[in-house]
């Protein structure tokens, strides 16, 4: 997952980010079946610490080493300066998307490790930052572990 990292006011990801208002509007001709008026919605907004930008998966088949390239899905943001982006990598179970709870260690060559982002506009200020391991002792469904940082070797 490619992550943004800094608190702000975001569209929710509860409901889909929308919100029903108690009003609506009407919309073109009526017919028998259809009165042409709509519920009114609109943003679900909410102040969030994160947002997930980008997802990708890639199964590992059998225990050893594996290379793998992970596409993550298409994504148009603007991230606010100050913010970090944070590439996560977790193990899965059985094609689920939660926490592996045999927990298989999973090893990462970071010196072999490359992350390649399309980005367009001023780059000014932007620079390498620190690699955030989780505590994954402390992993609970709907959480997310306390952060402690140290810089990747060599940058």
């Amino acid at each position: 997952m490619l992550v943004d990292y800094g608190t702000m006011d975001r569209v929710s990801a509860s409901g889909d980010g929308a919100m029903n208002l108690a009003t609506s509007s009407c919309w073109g001709a009526a017919s028998a079946t259809d009165d042409a008026c709509y519920i009114d919605v609109t943003r679900r907004i909410q102040n969030s610490a994160l947002q997930i930008l980008a997802r990708g998966w890639h199964r590992l088949d059998g225990a050893g080493d594996h290379t793998v390239t992970v596409e993550l899905a298409a994504n148009d943001v603007v991230v606010p300066a100050g913010h970090q982006l944070g590439l996560v990598i977790t193990g899965a179970n059985n094609g689920v998307i939660m926490p592996d709870t045999a927990r298989n260690p999973y090893t990462v060559d970071l010196a072999r490790t490359t992350l390649n982002l399309p980005v367009s506009g001023p780059m000014a200020g932007f620079g390498p930052g620190a690699l955030q391991v989780k505590d994954t002792e402390n992993l609970a469904e709907g959480t997310l572990p306390t952060f402690t940082a140290f810089q990747i070797p060599g940058r």
